[in-house]
């Protein structure tokens, strides 16, 4: 039987509990978040700053439309990846059972410890949880155990999990909603109200802050053909400064093991700056259709690529297998409307910071549902019917 929403008391109860149990556990939190992602000090405690508010933000806005009737999806599945562990421990699970789910979560192993940290203590404080959140343990044979008897899965991860759980989702016609990796890309155009320099320095500093989540991470850039040469000249000399730029413990554990895959799809590729884990690479020399721009890699590598015409630009984008995010640098309206319009994007930054998550959007979102990215968690835990009478 479908279970209702939390009531408003409830839901406040828990909004009450989590953050008493994030605040009095924080240096705890911190230590495992380090310990499943390498992220430093900084990065948890924007993470930290951004859960205070998307709770503050729950007990204020959560309610959907009540022109809309909708019912829970009934037994859910959430998947977590080690990506942004406080992050994903506390917004999609509370979304979940807010919408009335009764919620199984598993976790990857390295994310594990921030999940109990945050949900164990809740079951002692609230007894109504224990009927509605279960907490799986990582052993991998429990997903294929528990998909049969699920409504709908959740996963936050790579393409190549989210190919192997599609296939037992199909198999038991179980629905599947998968948020895999897909990093974005910058535009830069000649009516940017910054210098070449200015932007080199911008997509730099972004490229790097995320290697390794790189959902939100910048990878490269399309550079109008005009352009390129400054751009690429500031980017050489950003290059030469690299010790400022990129910090060991803010790059991906794996990352040589990401190299070996760039390699094995780019044999003929040649680095241009760098390819030491330690360095920033540019490179060049590759087309808008080549594995490197087409597929998310976790490396501090950023490609440039230069661009004609907006059709031409446009056809490049809508090229991507998968897109969420643009940060486009135009005073063009006519070029800003083309993009959001011909392409599948769900999350454009204009003449901004692209990496930072606003509060009011949500987190998560890459393709292919996006179903994170724009404060959409409600209608994807949830789905709606319609009563007619005469």
């Amino acid at each position: 039987m479908l279970k209702n929403k939390l009531s408003d008391d409830e839901k406040s109860s828990l909004i009450s509990v989590l953050s008493h149990t994030i605040s009095t556990n924080k240096t705890t939190l911190q230590k495992a978040s380090f310990a499943a992602t390498n992220d430093p000090p900084e990065a948890f405690r924007h993470d930290f700053r951004t859960v205070e508010k998307i709770l503050s933000l729950k007990k204020e806005k959560y309610d959907e439309d009540k022109s809309i009737h909708r019912k829970p999806k009934g037994k859910v599945l959430l998947l977590l990846s080690y990506n942004e562990p406080l992050l994903m421990s506390v917004d999609p699970v509370f979304s979940a059972l807010a919408a009335g789910n009764e919620v199984f979560v598993r976790a990857s192993s390295a994310a594990t410890e921030v999940l109990e940290t945050i949900w164990k203590p809740a079951y002692a404080s609230l007894p109504w949880l224990n009927e509605r959140l279960t907490l799986l343990g990582p052993d991998h044979s429990i997903v294929t155990e528990t998909i049969p008897h699920m409504n709908a899965v959740y996963l936050f991860g790579s393409q190549h999990v989210a190919t192997l759980i599609a296939s037992q989702c199909a198999k038991h016609l179980v629905e599947f909603w998968p948020e895999t990796e897909g990093a974005d890309f910058a535009v830069y155009t000649p009516s940017a109200t910054i210098t070449p320099h200015e932007f080199a320095v911008h997509l730099a500093a972004e490229a790097v802050t995320h290697s390794g989540q790189i959902c939100q991470r910048l990878q490269g850039a399309f550079v109008h053909r005009g352009l390129l040469a400054q751009v690429y000249e500031h980017m050489i000399t950003l290059c030469s400064q690299q010790k400022n730029l990129v910090k060991p413990n803010l790059l991906q554990r794996n990352m040589r093991d990401a190299y070996d895959k760039l390699a094995e799809s780019e044999p003929n590729l040649k680095y241009m700056q760098g390819s030491s884990a330690n360095s920033l690479s540019i490179v060049t020399g590759i087309t808008a259709f080549s594995p490197l721009c087409q597929q998310a890699f976790f490396l501090p590598a950023i490609w440039l690529i230069p661009y004609e015409s907006e059709e031409e630009l446009l056809s490049y984008i809508a090229s991507r297998p998968i897109q969420f995010g643009c940060n486009l640098w135009t005073e063009d309206t006519k070029l800003i409307q083309g993009i959001a319009q011909h392409s599948r994007l769900t999350r454009i930054t204009l003449n901004t910071e692209h990496t930072p998550i606003r509060n009011e959007e949500g987190w998560g979102g890459a393709q292919p549902t996006s179903f994170g990215g724009y404060m959409g968690w409600n209608d994807k835990f949830t789905n709606a019917y319609t009563i007619i009478s005469n």
